[in-house]
Parts: C-alpha cells; sequence; structure tokens
C-alpha cells in the first residue's frame, strides 16, 4: 500500500483516519513532516475530458494556470503546509474538512441515525481541526 505522493503508508494507517498505529495520536502528515518540510496537496482541475466539456473554457486548465500556485507553495515566505488547494483556470481555493457538531446517543443504532439524519449533517458551527488532537477533543467533548 502507497500514502501520499508515493511514500509507502505507515503500519496500521489503513482504516484508522492515518493514525499510524494502535492508540496513537500521529498522523501521516506528522510523520512525513518530519522528512519533507513542505507537503501539501494540489487539486489541478485537469484538461483533457473536461477541454472537451468545456469549449474554450478548457483551455484555462492547463499547467499554466496551475505553476503559479506551486511556485508560491514551495516559496520560503509560505506557511501553508498539509493543506490541500484546488487550483484551475486562474482560480485558486483551499479545500477542507470540516466536522459537524453531530449527534450522541449511547444506545446508537441504525434507526437514530436515520432518524437524526439532518442533525448529523447539520453544518451550523462546524470546526475544521487541524491536527488528531483538536479532533479528539471534539469527540470526547461530545462524549461527556
Amino acid at each position: 500500500m502507497r500514502g501520499v505522493a508515493g511514500a509507502p503508508a505507515p503500519p496500521g494507517s489503513a482504516g484508522r483516519g492515518g493514525r499510524s498505529g494502535p492508540g496513537s495520536h500521529q498522523t501521516l502528515h506528522d510523520r512525513l513532516l518530519r522528512v519533507q518540510p513542505v507537503l501539501g496537496l494540489v487539486e489541478h482541475q485537469a484538461a483533457g475530458r473536461l477541454e472537451d466539456l468545456l469549449g474554450d473554457l478548457g483551455q484555462k486548465l492547463q499547467p499554466d494556470y496551475v505553476a503559479p500556485l506551486v511556485t508560491f507553495l514551495a516559496h520560503e515566505s509560505c506557511d501553508a503546509t498539509g493543506r490541500v488547494f484546488s487550483v484551475g483556470g486562474g482560480r485558486v481555493a483551499e479545500v477542507f474538512i470540516g466536522e459537524c457538531q453531530g449527534f450522541t446517543d449511547a444506545n446508537l443504532s441504525p434507526e437514530s441515525v436515520r432518524d437524526n439524519w439532518s442533525t448529523i449533517c447539520d453544518r451550523d458551527g462546524y470546526a475544521v481541526p487541524a491536527q488528531i488532537a483538536e479532533e479528539t477533543k471534539m469527540f470526547v467533548d461530545a462524549l461527556r
């Protein structure tokens, strides 16, 4: 199994949200930062089939529109690491994962998930945990 940028995936990372081993709070991102100080993911809105669908607008999906972001990310003045960006056609946007407040039920069942689906997916008051420790705190606080 391969991880980010083709690096070998750490043992035990599959199926546990990138945690590096049982009970560990270290993420793959944390491990890779020791080896590669600047790690990011650029989601290029690729040309090809989209050019066919978009006509002339598809020409804006060429690598020339991606290079400025990649250059900035590699510059010493940029402190963005471990983040994801969507880029194409002159548009750049950060892509992030947020966590909703969710729903807690000590007797969780498929029916309670179904009945509370709108609460589970309610994005009002969502948080964007930057580290697994922040997400873990949110999880533990919800269980108290």
